[in-house]
């Protein structure tokens, strides 16, 4: 049997009914158009590898790749942001910005948006209030 002709074949994964994660949405989202994995890759601006390596959860997606994610989802399907932290968060993700960037943007320390995020803060001076509120409604 050394001349015999071998045809590897495996199953696809099934999509997942109610996705929580955002792993679990990409990974529904091809399977609901009918994609292959380089054209789920193209419009993300990613290699065929990258995207199957997110889709086992090896790695997260980088910051810069979150605004063509949300775009190819059709929404942000994350919960809708209560507190000053996770506004800040979700404008990231939007804005494809890492939080150092971000803080350099709002000139600010990279300590103070964290400490946001975190919940350790709750109150902004008027200083910043005002810099996150324009952050915010760029």
């Amino acid at each position: 049997m050394p001349f015999t002709r071998i045809t590897l074949k495996y199953l696809k994964p099934k999509p997942f009914q109610n996705p929580q994660t955002l792993v679990q949405r990409l990974r529904k989202r091809p399977h609901e158009l009918g994609l292959y994995l380089r054209q789920t890759a193209i419009p993300l601006g990613v290699t065929p590898w990258t995207v199957m390596i997110g889709e086992k959860d090896r790695t997260e997606p980088a910051m810069c790749h979150w605004p063509a994610i949300l775009d190819d989802l059709g929404n942000d399907r994350f919960p809708e942001p209560e507190f000053l932290g996770q506004r800040l968060q979700r404008r990231y993700r939007h804005l494809g910005l890492s939080r150092n960037v971000a803080s350099r943007q709002l000139s600010m320390d990279e300590d103070t948006p964290r400490r946001y995020e975190d919940a350790a803060w709750t109150r902004a001076a008027p200083r910043t209030k005002r810099l996150i509120a324009q952050f915010l409604a760029r």
